[in-house]
């Protein structure tokens, strides 16, 4: 990781995104490298607007109309299944808008982050131990089913889904399926969710201002219309920002954090293989420190991101569980049900995925520094500068905090 196909995809995903209101990240497929615009904010102001605005205020808004009355005055046509939906929508859109927000003000030295790491890891590759295949046998069914995709998708221009060493790229295909295929996704769910089944958020507390205005909308065609050309461009701002704006969590936290990680594995396995018969370089420690700074500049901001998108993270988790649970025998219909614990078990994956990185991170830089402090050879007289280095230097750390206070640091403790 990163693989061409990963590359593609991220592409893509940025390609498809292009005919929406613009926002200051984009992406150079040429180079493979993010890119930061800049400009004045006023540029951007209509992302803006729709990030705060809409995807945020008036959803959340919406949301905490419809589920407070609910409670005093239900609807018939609503259950409580509703209810928790709705409620979701609230810390989803807080995350969102607190994305925007980072990349407002911090978008430019994150973009700089990713880049480095991202040339970190391109420097690192000659000095990279290639895994074994992991093949899935040649007359497995599944194996021609992979190389018959294989084959179309590179017919199509699309990079193969396989490796160097012959594996199957899994976090490539995870990356093309997720960021191609949320867009087209997006699109299906806003007309059923809408005239389906009826279940937009906005459309209750429209019709509410209708009655209060004591304007009959559903005989009155310019009221008709102007109705559901607004619930559309709402539904249409609030999903299509919503598959944009998450995937920069995974662009600025899952794809660094991993390369962080398989850098930090690289760097180990030399340390293993050098430990027992040769003292480490100065070419290895300054590769470590190299990295080890990569990880630390944005270390103030990432511990105030990490604390909100851990504290939000568990409120979603524990909501989507409850109403995965709650619903059980409900009689709900089971494609509205599966909604639940799928954003459930995605929401577990993503923090069981993220927080051993920042574990393991911690502890193999660790081992690192043990094995060269124990490799030094001679005496404690006996390279006195290496092992003043060596002893200087720190573990590499994830903070969580909140403006420059950290709370605790992710370890295996």
């Amino acid at each position: 990781m990163p693989t061409p196909l990963i590359f593609y995809s991220i592409k893509q995903s940025f390609w498809c995104n292009s005919f929406l209101w613009k926002t200051p990240i984009g992406w150079d497929g040429k180079t493979n490298r993010m890119t930061y615009d800049s400009s004045s904010h006023l540029k951007y102001f209509p992302w803006y607007f729709n990030v705060f605005v809409i995807f945020y205020g008036i959803t959340s808004a919406c949301s905490a109309y419809v589920v407070y009355w609910q409670y005093y005055a239900p609807r018939e046509e609503l259950t409580i299944a509703h209810s928790v939906q709705y409620a979701l929508l609230i810390p989803a859109g807080v995350v969102g808008a607190g994305i925007a927000l980072v990349v407002m003000l911090h978008g430019q030295e994150a973009v700089h982050v990713v880049n480095g790491i991202l040339e970190f890891h391109d420097m690192m590759e000659v000095y990279r131990i290639t895994g074994q295949k992991n093949g899935l046998g040649k007359n497995n069914i599944l194996a021609k089913f992979l190389k018959f995709v294989d084959r179309k998708f590179q017919k199509v221009g699309i990079p193969s889904i396989y490796l160097t060493n012959g594996s199957v790229d899994m976090g490539g295909l995870a990356f093309w399926v997720s960021l191609t295929g949320m867009p087209l996704v997006s699109l299906i769910v806003i007309p059923c969710s809408m005239f389906l089944y009826k279940i937009d958020v906005f459309r209750f507390p429209m019709h509410d201002m209708w009655l209060y205005f004591g304007v009959n909308y559903g005989s009155n065609p310019i009221a008709l219309l102007f109705h559901n050309s607004l619930r559309i461009f709402l539904m249409f701002v609030f999903f299509m920002e919503a598959q944009r704006i998450y995937p920069f969590l995974m662009f600025f936290f899952g794809m660094s954090g991993q390369l962080v990680y398989e850098n930090i594995q690289t760097i180990l396995q030399h340390a293993k293989i050098r430990g027992s018969s040769q003292t480490v370089t100065h070419v290895w420690i300054s590769l470590y420190i190299h990295l080890a700074m990569l990880v630390a500049v944005p270390e103030k901001q990432m511990a105030t991101q990490i604390f909100f998108l851990m504290s939000s993270g568990l409120f979603l988790c524990a909501g989507l569980n409850f109403a995965t649970i709650r619903f059980l025998s409900f009689g709900m219909p089971l494609l509205y049900y599966i909604v639940f614990p799928i954003f459930a078990a995605l929401v577990l994956v993503i923090i069981s995925s993220l927080l051993p990185l920042a574990i393991n991170v911690h502890q193999n830089s660790a081992a690192i520094l043990d094995i060269w402090t124990c490799s030094v050879p001679g005496g404690r007289k006996e390279n006195p500068w290496l092992r003043k280095k060596l002893k200087s230097m720190r573990t590499i750390r994830v903070y969580v905090g909140v403006a420059g206070f950290y709370f605790y640091k992710l370890g295996e403790d």
